[in-house]
């Protein structure tokens, strides 16, 4: 629990340990300083007031441009606001950046993908229309509100500084467009040739990995991806799902960079 030590108008904490607490964040509107105050939007102050409930000074976590502050929560004619307290130092990002572009997919499947790439560091992710695919290509502008929700909750949940980018549905030949210092397709072809993922990764650069749709791609689509400057890469022995593959693309990009 989270000790507090009250001087006038000024708050000093004691005993708290950012990594291991489970206060709350929010991502606010302006850039503060310590002791302004700051009043929430509709939706954060239902949240904070009939969601969580949260008492006055109950710590919480401010994000203005992936810069961070701590604020403790008061109470103003029965609405809460939050009183910065000082600057957060500590960042959860992953650098550098990477950016997932992803084959369309039943959207029960791209929300899944959506919402554990915030949590495993994606910096953007770009669903990619190719011939395989069996949606229709404005699909992701149709529910573009409900899937910006989804990525504000998850980044929230894992208490990121920055937000991820959705971008807009591109075609094979527009991925030149994203292209990072390293550049991957996933084909599982490629495997039995030694091509794993893990072996061309370099940590501190910056990738962008691409992952079919269910159907995977068209020998002339990934021919065309290489001409690009895409690399073709395995994910292991098993053939995975599209969900998976990013998913765990992802995570092999992770762990090398935050070893």
């Amino acid at each position: 629990m989270n000790k507090y030590l009250k001087k006038g108008t000024f708050y000093l904490i004691s005993m708290y340990n950012i990594e291991g607490d489970l206060m709350q964040q929010y991502y606010i509107d302006r850039s503060l300083n310590i002791n302004d105050e700051y009043f929430f939007n509709r939706e954060d102050t239902h949240h904070i007031k009939n969601v969580l409930r949260l008492n006055k000074n109950e710590l919480i976590r401010l994000v203005y441009h992936e810069k961070a502050y701590l604020a403790l929560i008061d109470y103003k004619d029965n609405m809460p606001y939050a009183r910065v307290i000082k600057n957060d130092e500590f960042k959860r990002d992953l650098h550098p950046s990477i950016t997932l572009i992803q084959g369309l997919i039943k959207l029960d499947k791209f929300e899944l993908v959506l919402q554990k790439a915030c949590e495993l560091g994606v910096a953007e992710i770009v669903p990619l229309f190719s011939s395989r695919v069996n949606l229709k290509k404005d699909i992701i502008e149709l529910k573009r509100e409900r899937l910006q929700k989804i990525i504000l909750e998850s980044c929230k949940q894992c208490k990121r500084e920055s937000l991820v980018k959705l971008a807009k549905v591109i075609d094979i030949k527009e991925c030149k467009q994203y292209k990072s210092e390293l550049n991957f397709v996933a084909y599982e072809a490629d495997f039995y040739k030694g091509n794993n993922l893990i072996n061309f990764l370099e940590k501190g650069k910056s990738v962008t990995i691409i992952i079919g749709c269910e159907g995977g791609f068209k020998e002339e689509e990934i021919a065309e991806l290489n001409k690009a400057g895409y690399v073709n890469v395995g994910l292991g022995k098993r053939i995975l799902r599209a969900e998976t593959a990013g998913l765990y693309s992802l995570s092999v990009i992770g762990a090398i960079n935050e070893a």
